[in-house]
């Protein structure tokens, strides 16, 4: 795993990834295909990727992660990184409902998809830390480093605790 190498002194954070990994591979081996949409899923769809203009609609950026998957990755990854942005868990839950009813407004998610945006989440996050960690050597991240790894695994936790998730 190149996160482990990648991060050889941060040793709790790594148990905790591959522990997570763990857990993760057996909630995304039983999502349901015939309850679940497939389609192209943007990947990083959140609002530092997108501009919404009265006149012009919705523009979307940065599509290095694009490809087709679960569409309800892409609204577990913005649900993510809202989270991660806002402190304050009340304005982030109105905020929440706030997307999440006007998602439903033009296409209406199965239970399970709900079911499944609190764990797909987590999955997603622990592949861009891979990726960084691979890609490091020609992306030049100078933020990348034991801080931010850290930084990463405190909102997966956060998450977690907000979605009442538990891994033994």
């Amino acid at each position: 795993m190149r996160t482990k190498e990648f991060y050889r002194n941060a040793i709790d954070e790594i148990e905790f990834l591959e522990k997570l990994s763990s857990y993760l591979i057996s909630k995304i081996e039983n999502i349901d295909p015939q309850t679940t949409r497939f389609g192209s899923v943007h990947l990083d769809a959140w609002f530092d990727n997108l501009h919404i203009d009265d006149k012009e609609g919705i523009t979307f950026f940065d599509f290095d992660f694009c490809g087709n998957g679960y569409l309800c990755l892409d609204i577990s990854y913005f649900l993510f990184q809202l989270l991660a942005t806002h402190l304050n868990e009340e304005e982030y839950q109105i905020k929440a409902e706030s997307f999440m009813k006007g998602y439903e407004s033009v296409t209406e998610l199965s239970s399970e998809e709900k079911e499944y945006i609190s764990f797909i989440g987590l999955a997603i996050i622990i592949y861009y830390i891979a990726v960084q960690c691979d890609r490091f050597d020609y992306w030049t991240n100078i933020f990348l480093n034991e801080d931010h790894l850290k930084r990463m695994v405190g909102n997966l936790k956060r998450w977690m605790t907000y979605h009442n998730i538990q891994i033994e």
